[in-house]
């Protein structure tokens, strides 16, 4: 989009996130990362690709904030991540990961978060497309991928704030880890 997530801009701005511990994994090119330290978020994004990681480094930069990027592979993370995040968001992430490795996507965000923690998935495409990256979501199954990761699941819904080529194909899910 070359802008930050609307969602998440919205749910920022109407206060229903507040600065805390934020991990974004899969961070692609960084918007969501810069939103976030923007609004004062202590922010760290998980990325695997390289030119990716040069762009969001060269972004912060531009508009002036820092926050920590990590190049890894979300299924070989350095172990300081493990419950170190009161706050994971992810957005296209999910569609990025084979679907048989669902399960273990989930654990592994699951894994992130500290307890009372909550994890915000905006799925999207909620589609049947088979072959991929991206794979097309199931909205079911992955709440239920999320639930088996032992997460608790406090809100989905359609959000509002979202671009009108993605609008009925986008689900804004949020979990709580039990404490």
């Amino acid at each position: 989009m070359g802008t930050a997530t609307p969602a998440f801009q919205a749910l920022i701005e109407t206060e229903q996130l507040k600065p805390c511990k934020v991990c974004l994994p899969g961070s692609g090119l960084g918007y969501d990362a810069i939103l976030f330290a923007q609004n004062g978020f202590d922010v760290t994004s998980l990325e695997f690709a390289p030119t990716a990681v040069r762009h969001q480094q060269e972004l912060a930069g531009t508009v002036g904030v820092e926050f920590e990027i990590c190049e890894c592979d979300l299924f070989d993370l350095p172990e300081k991540h493990l419950g170190a995040y009161e706050l994971v968001v992810e957005y296209v992430t999910m569609c990025a990961v084979a679907p048989e490795q669902r399960d273990e996507f989930s654990r592994v965000m699951a894994g992130l978060l500290q307890p009372g923690g909550k994890h915000i998935s905006l799925l999207f495409p909620i589609e049947d497309r088979p072959d991929g990256p991206p794979y097309g979501l199931d909205e079911r199954a992955s709440i239920t991928s999320l639930e088996r990761a032992g997460l608790i699941l406090e809100s989905n819904q359609e959000h509002p704030a979202t671009i009108k080529p993605r609008r009925g194909r986008e689900k804004l899910l949020i979990f709580r880890k039990p404490v």
